[in-house]
């Protein structure tokens, strides 16, 4: 939501366009990251894609103990090691964009004097 405005404010503003790829650019990977957590139902569709999902692996790995008394498969065990794995990298890369990336674009944005939008403080 807040790179939605953020992208709106910038669409209108008098600044070079260069702050507008950036946050369109953020506002992407950060979808991308979301779609490897949560799959993206559309793209999914398409069959043309071959990442699996985490939460598609957890759901494979997770174990019905009602069903079998052996345990987890190690098919199940290796969709567990994935997923965290997996879980951990989009995490990573989410920080980094968020508080790096966006940190910096807000910055960008004050210096250039693009008018408020949320998410950003007061300026003075």
């Amino acid at each position: 939501t807040e790179l939605d405005a953020a992208k709106a404010t910038l669409d209108r503003s008098m600044t070079d366009g260069s702050l507008y790829a950036l946050a369109n650019s953020i506002q992407q990977r950060i979808k991308a990251e979301r779609d490897r957590l949560a799959g993206n139902e559309m793209r999914d569709s398409d069959k043309a894609f071959e990442q699996v999902a985490v939460q598609e692996r957890l759901w494979h790995a997770r174990f019905d103990p009602s069903s079998s008394a052996h345990g987890p498969t190690p098919t199940q065990q290796e969709s567990l090691r994935i997923a965290r794995t997996e879980y951990n990298e989009v995490v990573a890369e989410l920080r980094q964009l968020v508080e790096t990336e966006y940190a910096g674009l807000k910055e960008a944005m004050d210096v250039a004097r693009v008018p408020w939008t949320p998410g950003r403080g007061i300026q003075n």
